[in-house]
């Protein structure tokens, strides 16, 4: 199958440096440009999908976890940010990946490799974790969906098996985000889920008890910090208060320190500090901490 894979791949490559061609030479028309450059979130979404025709040319890979507490808009903006028809419309070179709760079986493997078998992407993709593998360490963990034993191997097992994935994935780049609310924000947005007769479907068990495991998941993602601090990938708190407010920060963070073709330099890529928390002095709060 690897040579369907590489003329899928050449492909999709002429396509995005024909795409990029015209974009460099037909800007988007003066009333547009206004547009964008009011609306903050809209110029950058424009950005993310320059930063995508670069992936796909450079042959590159993208894992973005999405994790957090219940009710932080996890599911809406990793949806909103990896959807095709807004974002990009050049192949598949973008997605969403949300797997369902394991199978005994698949319960029995490493969760990183139950990953690396259903959402790895391939070269010049980038994929949405709307809950990552760190999901062990909070949903299954603090609700018996795995073992202490299988959580203490995930914890033993997490910094080589990432390790492993940049070194065997070719051109890889992986970003952590822990999305946060207050837990008197969680009560009140779970509470109009579960009263919306549009979206009372989406009221899960978990949510029914997750304000008790607040504080124990606070101490899960510290745990995890120290991990991806080690491995130098980081994990990045965003305060999600505001969904325009919090798809901004994480779009900053993760084109700040990229070059591709065009990229504008009218944009301010300063963090917000006060919303996104990837600081030294986080980290340093975190190995700090007697966990």
């Amino acid at each position: 199958m690897n040579w369907i894979r590489v003329d899928i791949s050449e492909k999709l490559r002429d396509e995005a440096r024909e795409y990029r061609d015209t974009m460099l030479k037909t800007d988007i028309t003066k009333k547009v440009r206004q547009k964008l450059w009011y609306w903050e979130l809209q110029r950058l979404k424009y950005e993310f999908k320059k930063f995508l025709v670069h992936t796909v040319i450079e042959g590159r890979r993208n894992i973005i976890g999405i994790d957090g507490f219940d009710g932080s808009r996890k599911t809406s903006i990793s949806t909103e940010l990896s959807n095709p028809s807004t974002i990009f419309a050049i192949g598949n070179v973008i997605d969403r990946v949300s797997l369902d709760k394991p199978t005994p079986q698949e319960n029995q493997m490493l969760i990183t490799q139950r990953y690396e078998n259903e959402a790895m992407p391939w070269e010049w993709k980038t994929v949405f974790l709307d809950r990552s593998w760190n999901n062990r360490a909070f949903i299954q963990k603090l609700y018996g969906y795995c073992s202490p034993e299988q959580y203490e191997e995930f914890l033993e097992t997490l910094a080589p098996e990432l390790e492993r994935f940049l070194e065997e994935y070719p051109n890889l780049k992986i970003r952590n985000f822990f999305f946060e609310i207050t837990k008197a924000q969680q009560i009140k947005r779970l509470h109009e889920r579960k009263e919306d007769p549009l979206r009372d479907h989406r009221y899960s068990v978990t949510d029914a008890t997750a304000p008790e495991k607040y504080d124990l998941i606070v101490e899960q993602r510290d745990i995890l910090s120290k991990i991806y601090h080690r491995i130098w990938i980081p994990f990045v708190r965003v305060k999600t208060v505001n969904k325009e407010d919090a798809m901004i920060a994480l779009l900053k963070f993760l084109l700040q320190d990229e070059d591709y073709a065009l990229k504008s330099k009218e944009i301010d890529f300063t963090l917000d500090k006060k919303i996104i928390q990837p600081t030294k002095a986080e980290l340093s709060r975190v190995m700090a901490s007697k966990i």
